[in-house]
């Protein structure tokens, strides 16, 4: 009989060994996080809680056992065992991608194609483009309009500035001629619109309140003219006859100017420049 009690009781404690390994062992396979340090060692373990400076876990082969703290800045990943892994970055790295202007910069140039844009309102004074007084030898300008003009550009590096320009003009001409030939005196009047649109790059120098600058770029300028003349014969009863007509011309341009910018606050400047263009000389407010 008590060999039978003998055998009993060695084989009860085989199977509770057996079975106590087979928990450890699925435990250990349910529990496999990878927590990967920045050092490079890599910890096994069961993540029980991420919170704000630590992470609170339990060694894989020992569920049953002591939870521990690691600090966040310790730790590079967690990889979970569906695949999935998640990143943390230092508090130190976090600091100096903060406090560094130059990152910060490039990652918003990434980000956005729009840099910084401004955008100014002008006008232009002494015309270029005009063709009215073409249409009589003596016709003349009467009325004095300044051109206005539109500026959007953005930021594409520290001194490089891209965009576009919008300009529009009007001019009035009149006047009267003899023709010795025909013997007639033919008199005059003439509207003329003129549309330019430019793309230009402005490169700025220096920091100071006063920046000086050089614009270059292309475009199209359009100019339309309706026109009225009335030609009076020399003598006889004929009291005259009038004629109306109309042309549009287009032609290439080019946009080459130096100026200046003056800072007044953080949003708002001023500028001045003269060159090639609808107009010699513009002025005009720069915003931000």
């Amino acid at each position: 009989m008590k060999y039978f009690i003998t055998i009993f009781f060695f084989i009860f404690n085989i199977v509770g060994i057996v079975e106590a390994q087979n928990v450890t062992s699925q435990e250990t396979l349910i529990a496999e996080d990878l927590i990967v340090l920045r050092d490079g060692k890599v910890i096994r373990a069961k993540v029980l809680e991420i919170g704000l400076e630590t992470v609170k876990y339990k060694k894989s082969d020992y569920l049953s056992g002591p939870a521990y703290h690691l600090s966040l800045n310790l730790i590079y990943a967690i990889n979970y065992p569906n695949g999935n892994s998640e990143y943390f970055i230092s508090a130190d790295s976090a600091q100096f991608l903060l406090n560094n202007p130059n990152i910060k910069k490039t990652k918003k140039n990434k980000s956005t194609f729009i840099q910084n844009p401004q955008m100014s309102l002008g006008l232009g004074f002494i015309r270029v483009y005009a063709k009215g007084d073409e249409l009589l030898s003596n016709l003349q300008q009467k009325n004095f309009l300044p051109s206005i003009f539109f500026r959007y550009n953005t930021q594409r590096s520290e001194n490089l500035r891209v965009g576009i320009e919008l300009g529009l003009a009007s001019y009035r001409f009149e006047g009267d001629e003899f023709s010795s030939y025909d013997q007639v005196v033919v008199s005059g009047n003439a509207k003329e619109n003129i549309f330019s649109m430019n793309a230009f790059g402005r490169y700025t120098v220096g920091t100071n309140t006063i920046r000086p600058y050089l614009m270059g770029g292309l475009g199209l300028v359009i100019s339309t003219i309706s026109n009225e003349l009335t030609i009076v014969p020399i003598g006889g009863d004929n009291l005259g006859y009038q004629v109306n007509s109309g042309t549009q011309n287009t032609q290439l341009s080019l946009l080459m100017r130096a100026g200046a910018e003056y800072t007044v606050n953080e949003k708002i400047k001023v500028y001045g420049d003269l060159g090639i263009g609808l107009s010699a000389v513009q002025v005009g407010v720069i915003f931000n």
